[in-house]
């Protein structure tokens, strides 16, 4: 596809990364476990050969239950499509080009009563602070992302409940992230004006690029100039490309949030806030349209309602 060998070894290095950051999820909590097991009234030497032996004794024994057959499954099929999510967005504008950013543009200032979402709090973008905890929280979603396949894969003992988030998760990488993004290929606001003629309904937005850079904000300045540099080399095959809708950092929060609410009802309060943080930054920084994070905010809810109700 004219990528140089260089650029194909960092995507299987991305898939190889994805992989190791699910199966040492697994090593890695059976030690915290054995250390809150751990008695407390023996010596160090003591305990570190007991953590690290029950480490070992559990890491060995979850390779016997049914729960490794459901991993080793869910491994074999979502990281091709790990790989393809990758590749697939540089395909996008070869397979079908971007054209449906106005009609997401009128969708969204039809839906906030002619409104564009993102000027709904202009005060926000001129805030370092909450530039810093936009880019933060996105920093946070490629940890809390493994996190939760590893807990999935490895320690939900319920497997109705287990196999209902892979699945989940299965649709919104493949549908949302491979089909829905192709069928309705887009840009987002931060890009409009580089891809479409005519009047940009977004030149502030630029304009808060140059403020948040100014302010000493890297990477949101940064993420735009790399994404907008991997298009305009117009390769088929590349690390990575523009791709608007749908967000899957929304949809990937989301199912987080109804996962860990049937976990934890605290826990999936927490994780909802911090949803609807990255729904209100994605929309507030240009980076999504409203109805990019609305869509798969409603289609993941009715994929988890789906496997839950007909499992």
């Amino acid at each position: 596809f004219g990528a140089t060998a260089g650029e194909i070894w960092m995507v299987f290095w991305h898939v190889a990364a994805t992989f190791c950051s699910i199966i040492f999820i697994l090593p890695i909590g059976n030690l915290l476990i054995a250390c809150k097991e751990c008695p407390k009234d023996i010596s160090l030497f003591s305990k570190i050969s007991l953590v690290l032996n029950r480490t070992e004794a559990m890491t060995i024994t979850y390779f016997s239950t049914p729960r490794a057959a459901d991993a080793l499954v869910f491994l074999l099929c979502i990281l091709p499509f790990f790989f393809s999510f990758i590749v697939a967005k540089s395909l996008i504008p070869f397979l079908h080009p971007y054209h449906f950013d106005p009609l997401f543009s009128r969708i969204d200032y039809g839906l906030h009563f002619e409104h564009y979402p993102h000027t709904l709090l202009p005060q926000l973008k001129h805030s370092f602070f909450f530039i810093q905890s936009a880019e933060f929280a996105y920093i946070a979603w490629f940890i809390l992302l493994p996190i939760a396949n590893g807990y999935a894969v490895f320690f939900d003992k319920i497997r109705a409940r287990r196999n209902s988030y892979l699945w989940a998760s299965f649709a919104l990488w493949v549908i949302g992230g491979n089909i829905l993004a192709t069928v309705f290929s887009s840009v987002g606001p931060v890009f409009y004006g580089d891809f479409f003629n005519g009047p940009n309904p977004y030149p502030d937005i630029l304009a808060d690029v140059t403020t948040a850079s100014s302010l000493g904000s890297v990477l949101w300045p940064e993420t735009v100039k790399i994404l907008l540099a991997f298009d305009k080399q117009h390769m088929a095959c590349n690390l990575n490309a523009i791709s608007a809708f749908p967000s899957m950092h929304v949809g990937a929060s989301m199912l987080s949030t109804l996962y860990a609410y049937s976990i934890s009802r605290k826990l999936g309060i927490f994780m909802a806030l911090y949803t609807a943080f990255i729904l209100m930054s994605s929309i507030t920084l240009g980076m999504h349209y409203a109805i990019d994070g609305y869509f798969i905010i409603l289609f993941i809810a009715l994929v988890w309602w789906a496997l839950n109700r007909f499992h």
